[in-house]
């Protein structure tokens, strides 16, 4: 393995990289993005057809149109639906994490390689993914118990899922690049978060102040202009989008750095 000089693992440092490589590549990275928005809202229809599914709220029906009752397949299908376009939003994570790798050790990041790499990664994402969804289904459970317990009980759901974000964090990166397999990838992103969870936790909360601070700023907008803000409003969802997968795939790479002074090249070796 080549080393680097370890460093500590810095919030400020990981935003400030995450952001300018965001930048550097907001094009290709953009069009996987897009690219995923389209086959979702394809899926949606499609299962529209099958379940039944309406994104039209009440407020906006008119007259004489009633709201349909949320029977049994509504629940399946919206089940189905949001299994499927979590799914592809980790695909995507893990198309972004390949870019985000290259970028960091120089190479040129093209739209053509992210999508011919995003068809190799489908394996090893898709059964990483399943087990995250088990993982989530059981914290869900537990939750669900605690919640039974006035006051103590959604205190201790809201760390239960705040330890659970912060340890599996990188558990992407770590099925893009070292592959151990699903379970293994789960317990290598506990590994290598372990010991930074507070300044993972901050890095969290730092992007939360910086959505909110842009939210208050749209209503604002929104105020001389509905139009301007909404188009606004959706460039800068499109953005933090993005944003989320590189500030994960260089966390990963921050930490690899911080724990083993682990070299980009040796990390990228597995895409040569």
């Amino acid at each position: 393995m080549t080393l680097a000089v370890q460093q500590d693992f810095r919030v400020g440092q990981v935003i400030s990289q995450s952001i300018a490589t965001t930048i550097r590549n907001i094009v290709p990275f953009g069009a996987v993005a897009v690219a995923a928005v389209v086959v979702i809202a394809i899926l949606f229809m499609l299962l529209s057809t099958v379940f039944g599914l309406s994104m039209m709220m009440p407020g906006q029906m008119g007259p004489g149109m009633e709201v349909a009752a949320f029977g049994v397949n509504f629940f399946i299908g919206m089940t189905i639906f949001g299994l499927l376009a979590f799914a592809i939003y980790m695909l995507v994570v893990a198309v972004i994490v390949y870019g985000t790798v290259q970028d960091l050790r120089g190479q040129p990041v093209g739209i053509g390689g992210l999508l011919a790499n995003g068809v190799n990664l489908v394996g090893p994402v898709l059964s990483t993914v399943i087990v995250l969804i088990g993982v989530g289904l059981a914290a869900d459970i537990i939750a669900y118990v605690l919640n039974h317990i006035p006051v103590l009980g959604p205190i201790v759901s809201l760390v239960m899922f705040a330890f659970l974000y912060v340890s599996l964090w990188v558990t992407i990166p770590v099925a893009v690049v070292e592959r151990p397999g699903p379970t293994a990838s789960l317990q290598r992103s506990f590994a290598l978060t372990a010991g930074n969870r507070w300044k993972i936790l901050g890095v969290f909360l730092l992007v939360i102040a910086i959505v909110f601070a842009i939210a208050v700023v749209m209503m604002i907008i929104a105020l001389i202009s509905w139009t301007i803000a909404t188009i606004l409003l959706l460039a800068f969802y499109a953005g933090l989008f993005i944003f989320s997968a590189v500030l994960i795939a260089t966390g990963y790479y921050r930490l690899r750095v911080a724990k083993e002074g682990a070299d980009i090249g040796d990390i990228a070796r597995v895409f040569d």
